[in-house]
């Protein structure tokens, strides 16, 4: 190697140093699905209700849709009767909580699907009426967020009102059965079943937080060597709403040493963030890190971190 290139090469290594390295990457936290039907028969067997409560509970805790104002889509193949069942059954849902239901084919999070044949029944004497439940779900850190829910009629609903279609929907919307009879997610249809105010209660009280992202801070580590500092850092998106954008400010020695454009962050997928040799000629013994943007989040107590530096 000649001399030139040796000191080109030097000078290099001393700007890389100087300036730090960061790595980004991302990954999403979790899929899931969960799913539901409803029998019509007399009565139930002891197997069929075998580890229900007398409450309807969710597939899994604080499992949502990202709004309260869902988006659906019910299929051409659906007849007159249970196009108008399904309407009829999110109408009802929507006027006992504080959800909303409006119809867009282009892209939609419950699909309505119909077909005249059903799947068939474990039990003797029994035929399903229909299915339902989330059929992709992200867990956020802070909620389950159901991307997307199917519901199935395979029945021509028989009461005055649509009890099989309200039954699938409220599969869809992440409830699971239960044992009381005059509950609509006991597993047997019945005209006279209605839903029960726990069930509207827990829909209002998960759905009465807004729609937001909700950035945190949730594992750091840091060391320093002299003026250099080594630091990993991981951020998630724990809310129901994508981030726009944010950054990521570093500071130590009673001010900024560096800040991080984050860009998009969709919900549930964590950023790490990995910096070598960052040099700060004022580094103390502590590093401060704070997320900032300019969106509305749920909370902001989980944006800032403190950590020692070994």
């Amino acid at each position: 190697m000649r001399f030139v290139d040796f000191i080109i090469f030097v000078i290099l290594i001393i700007l890389l140093a100087g300036a730090g390295y960061a790595f980004f990457y991302f990954t999403p936290l979790f899929h899931g699905t969960n799913s539901g039907s409803f029998i019509s028969s007399k009565e139930a067997t002891p197997e069929m209700l075998q580890g229900l409560s007398i409450e309807s509970r969710q597939f899994y805790e604080n499992l949502r849709y990202s709004d309260k104002m869902i988006k659906y889509l019910i299929s051409d193949a659906c007849n007159d009767e249970k196009r108008k069942s399904a309407e009829e059954a999110f109408s009802i849902i929507s006027e006992k909580t504080i959800l909303d239901f409006y119809e867009d084919k282009n892209n939609p999070e419950i699909a309505i699907l119909c077909s005249d044949v059903a799947p068939t029944a474990e039990e003797k004497d029994h035929f399903v009426a229909g299915e339902g439940g989330p059929s992709k779900i992200i867990e956020t850190g802070e909620f389950f967020v159901i991307l997307f829910g199917k519901v199935s009629l395979y029945q021509t609903d028989s009461c005055d009102e649509p009890k099989v279609a309200e039954h699938e929907i409220l599969h869809a919307l992440g409830f699971d059965h239960n044992s009381n009879k005059d509950s609509i997610l006991y597993p047997i249809t019945d005209c006279k079943q209605e839903i029960e105010q726990s069930i509207i209660d827990d829909i209002d009280k998960l759905y009465s937080i807004p729609s937001l992202p909700d950035l945190a801070i949730n594992e750091a580590h840091a060391n320093r060597t002299g003026k250099y500092i080594d630091f990993k850092i991981n951020i998630t998106n724990k809310g129901l709403k994508d981030s726009e954008g944010s950054t990521l400010h570093v500071y130590s020695g009673g001010g900024e040493i560096d800040s991080y454009q984050l860009g998009k962050m969709e919900i549930g997928k964590r950023q790490t963030l990995t910096v070598t040799n960052l040099f700060s000629v004022n580094a103390g013994n502590s590093l401060r890190f704070a997320v900032e943007t300019n969106e509305n989040e749920i909370t902001k107590d989980n944006n800032e971190a403190d950590l020692a530096l070994e």
